[in-house]
């Protein structure tokens, strides 16, 4: 018998919904693959980078401190890298005491103008609260310096400063020429393993002006002191010589 084959309306029907569930079929496979696409794509995204995570711990503010001058700006600590990091954020190795005097410039005017000194630091050692720092110092600042260290360190041979200049101060060759002797000053001062243990070699590359001005004010005071327990031990010895030996 002969099979009743069916028409050809049906059979376009039938083809059609074939079509359709392929394509749907398609279009399934391909949102679900889409949607693993989009959701890896959003996991990658959510994740910062090893050198965006390493810039907002490098990029830290640096904290105020209370009582600072209106130059804190510039002598502040101005933190860019924690300690044991340099500037690039990568460590570094061994002890680095790294010190650098530039930006000569001239404050003030008159009989009172001077000429002011950028004074950068860059270490690693764990003494200092930062591995990267500016403060700004003047000629009579290193000459307080030396004084305290030659003090501070009996028998240590404190490295020359530079000499005053009576004339021709501000001359753009005198000024680059003690530039260029107070970076060698500080550089063996900090090769000087006694010397560059001193608090005040320290707080010299750290503190803010009104930090170190509070220590010059304090060492006046500690001078003056001891001066005058000098001076009365002295007075005491003299009176004493000068009655001289009971008579027999």
């Amino acid at each position: 018998a002969q099979r009743k084959q069916p028409s050809r309306g049906f059979r376009r029907q039938s083809q059609g919904t074939q079509c359709v569930l392929s394509s749907h079929g398609r279009s399934a496979a391909q949102l679900r693959s889409d949607h693993s696409l989009h959701s890896a794509a959003n996991s990658v995204r959510a994740q910062p980078s090893r050198s965006q995570r390493r810039g907002r711990r490098v990029g830290r503010s640096t904290p105020s401190l209370a009582g600072s001058s209106p130059r804190a700006s510039e002598t502040m600590m101005d933190s860019q890298t924690a300690v044991g990091v340099g500037p690039d954020g990568t460590p570094m190795s061994g002890a680095v005491l790294q010190m650098t005097v530039s930006d000569p410039k001239k404050e003030s005017e008159g009989i009172n103008s001077y000429i002011s000194y950028k004074v950068n630091t860059q270490t690693n050692l764990p003494e200092f609260q930062y591995g990267q720092f500016s403060v700004i110092r003047r000629y009579s600042d290193f000459v307080w310096l030396a004084e305290r260290l030659a003090r501070d360190v009996p028998g240590a041979i404190v490295p020359p400063l530079p000499e005053k200049a009576v004339v021709g101060r501000f001359g753009a060759d005198f000024v680059e020429s003690r530039r260029r002797l107070l970076q060698i000053f500080l550089a063996r001062v900090g090769q000087h393993d006694e010397l560059a243990a001193s608090r005040f070699f320290k707080l010299f590359l750290s503190a803010d002006d009104a930090g170190l001005a509070a220590c010059k004010a304090e060492c006046r005071a500690s001078d003056k002191a001891e001066a005058a327990r000098l001076s009365s031990a002295g007075g005491r010895g003299a009176a004493g010589g000068a009655r001289g030996p009971p008579g027999g």
